[in-house]
């Protein structure tokens, strides 16, 4: 999801607090280094980068010469639900899906569990507002689902986060501590109107698929022809229908906080996103999916604005919806 930019800009805040009890730099390095003597067998040389977000992702060059990615979680993600992530992206990079392959199963660190892999940094960010990028990702996307849809509904999956639980207009938690989004209701009614009209489009129940739920070109790397080299943030697996991913994906996906680029898309941009999903899918996608997938991608839309509002930002997301609000709704069939 975005709402945050991915960098160190929740240090010392309530992310670090939940998982490590910590707010000193100098202590959860120490609590980083153990872990990794421990559960790798290799001290570390150095700490190469640090970011929070949801969770606090750390680049780790070991005394062997190996750099691996290091991802401590917070205590709500579940031990089930991390051993689906690694079993899954494990079964993923033996069918040589761009995902990292997981070193070590899910250990216990701080108040939670971490995910270990290795560090694939070939390729460069790319600005996904390009028609080439675009459609590498909605193609990866057709792929992905492809390749999960024989894994069946993994329960552990259940234990995630999910935008979608409950039938209030947002769920009882953002998906990060850092958004509340009861404290700052005031001045979010127009978002939750969009918000509202967005959700009664979407159709309850519907076979549930093994997804990746942040879908955003901030995840991507790619080469000089515009080729996915890899795909980070594998702890967004998710139980989703295909309607579901489908529209969080073509609302998030030019989202990239590396680049200088405008983070939401266009309504069209996301009419793109879908045709170039059901092009590259089995067949392609019914009328009524089409429908939904808007829709959910204008909820999206909305959840990500009202994300930027309880930071006290105008955003990008806040930006877009102000100027095409229900426009991201209305596919261009």
């Amino acid at each position: 999801m975005a709402g945050g930019d991915g960098r160190d800009l929740f240090r010392g805040q309530s992310v670090e607090r939940l998982i490590f009890d910590a707010e000193n730099d100098e202590e959860i390095q120490a609590i980083i280094e153990l872990f990794c003597r421990e559960t790798l067998g290799v001290p570390v040389r150095g700490t190469l980068f640090r970011r929070t977000s949801v969770g606090v992702v750390f680049g780790v060059e070991l005394e062997d010469g190996r750099r691996v990615v290091v991802k401590a979680h917070q205590p709500r993600q579940s031990i089930e639900f991390l051993r689906v992530v690694y079993e899954t992206q494990t079964r993923l990079a033996q069918l040589r899906f761009p995902c990292p392959r997981p070193l070590v199963e899910p250990a216990q660190l701080g108040n939670g569990f971490a995910t270990v892999e290795e560090w694939i940094e070939d390729g460069i960010f790319a600005d996904a507002h390009n028609p080439t990028i675009r459609a590498a990702m909605a193609q990866a996307l057709a792929r992905l689902i492809d390749l999960t849809r024989p894994l069946g509904q993994r329960p552990g999956l259940r234990n995630a986060w999910s935008l979608w639980d409950g039938d209030d207009l947002w769920p009882a938690d953002a998906h990060s501590p850092i958004f509340d989004f009861r404290a700052t209701a005031d001045g979010a009614e127009w978002i939750d109107s969009i918000a509202r009209d967005a959700k009664a489009g979407i159709p309850a129940g519907g076979e549930e698929l093994i997804i990746h739920s942040d879908w955003s070109s901030k995840h991507f790397r790619f080469d000089a022809a515009g080729e996915i080299t890899v795909i980070y943030d594998w702890d967004s697996l998710a139980l989703e229908t295909e309607v579901q991913a489908l529209g969080t994906a073509a609302a998030t996906f030019t989202a990239n906080f590396d680049l200088d680029v405008f983070l939401a898309p266009t309504p069209n941009e996301v009419a793109s996103f879908i045709e170039d999903y059901s092009a590259a899918r089995g067949a392609p996608l019914s009328l009524d999916d089409v429908r939904a997938a808007h829709a959910v991608a204008g909820y999206l839309v909305a959840y990500t604005a009202r994300c930027e509002h309880a930071l006290g930002n105008r955003g990008d997301f806040t930006q877009a919806l102000a100027q095409s609000g229900g426009a991201y709704l209305a596919p261009s069939l």
